[in-house]
């Protein structure tokens, strides 16, 4: 897995107990989503909605924990698909967004 998580928000539907990270399929990078690293719900978009909620789970967090077919997407990835002014980046013990710097608690 990379180093770096890039997450877009709390998740709703753990109650904040965890973050949605933008995450990839370790096969195919094109493969995108918004998943939570709690409960493990899964997004097809930054902007989250019931409309774009995945009713498919691909991979468990046993998976992930194990770096099996889902790993933290790039920046590279977020940047191809249009998603950087969604980003939280983890620094200084913080979430801050990731395009002005700025410390954003939530």
């Amino acid at each position: 897995m990379n180093n770096q998580e890039y997450c877009v928000k709390v998740c709703p539907n753990c109650d904040g107990n965890g973050n949605l990270l933008i995450v990839r399929n370790r096969e195919r990078h094109d493969d995108i989503r918004i998943s939570c690293d709690e409960c493990m719900s899964e997004w097809s978009h930054p902007e989250i909605s019931n409309a774009n909620r995945l009713n498919t789970q691909y991979f468990t967090r046993a998976d992930y924990d194990a770096g099996r077919g889902i790993e933290d997407a790039t920046l590279e990835d977020i940047e191809k698909k249009g998603w950087l002014e969604y980003i939280y980046v983890f620094e200084d013990s913080k979430w801050r967004k990731y395009t002005d710097k700025s410390i954003v608690l939530f």
